[in-house]
């Protein structure tokens, strides 16, 4: 069965870019040394992050770019699908079915809006 992001495994480190730091205490991948949130750890490319991922899994949390270059490595995704189309910027990369297989799904609905979405697991053929 497919979990949903927060109820991943909560030791596994989670990596995101630095414009999407601000709301979380983590570790950011960041290309440029800056101040980050008090806990979190620094790294400055994706395979040092590979290698700070001691526990063997990581979360990949954002944003576009890093998400890019992260699916080249990965085996696994664990995604959250939305029924809906919106605007922005930063957006996953397209899944090639050829490469990639769903092995589970669960769906729900937002109880206050209606919106429909469901948690995804993909795994590399």
């Amino acid at each position: 069965m497919a979990r949903s992001f927060q109820s991943s495994d909560a030791n596994a480190p989670q990596y995101l870019g630095p414009l999407v730091s601000e709301e979380h205490r983590s570790k950011v991948l960041s290309y440029y040394q800056r101040a980050v949130d008090e806990g979190a750890t620094v790294v400055t490319s994706l395979p040092a992050a590979v290698a700070a991922a001691q526990s063997g899994e990581a979360f990949v949390i954002g944003g576009a770019e890093l998400y890019s270059a992260a699916l080249a490595l990965a085996d696994r995704l664990q995604l959250t699908e939305i029924d809906a189309a919106f605007d922005g910027d930063t957006h996953f990369p397209a899944i090639d079915p050829h490469q990639w297989r769903e092995t589970a799904r669960e769906t729900h609905r937002d109880e206050a809006g209606g919106l429909g979405y469901a948690f995804v697991t993909y795994q590399r053929r």
